[in-house]
């Protein structure tokens, strides 16, 4: 469906400033806008549009790698890193 909204200038002006902070063009701010409130900043993305976004696009993930749980993958790395310190001393 297409809507026709008449706007002042300074309407307008608003409108786009806000759109620009949200990093969005000024048609998709204003459909975000009406259809579910104000967008979020990254485009309007959840965490979990985000997330698939990524899945999506192929990036690896580290739990592909390594099933591990993150704290145990960087306390790993920590003592790793902690040791070689230690040995170049």
């Amino acid at each position: 469906m297409t809507l026709t909204i008449e706007l002042t200038p300074e309407q307008e002006a608003a409108l786009e400033a806000e759109a620009t902070a949200h990093g969005l063009d000024l048609p998709e701010f204003v459909r975000l806008r009406l259809l579910q409130g104000k967008p979020k900043a990254g485009r309007g993305k959840t965490p979990a549009e985000i997330a698939a976004g990524w899945k999506a696009s192929g990036l690896p993930s580290v739990y592909a790698r390594d099933p591990r749980d993150a704290t145990v993958i960087a306390r790993e790395l920590r003592a790793k890193a902690e040791r070689r310190n230690w040995s170049e001393e």
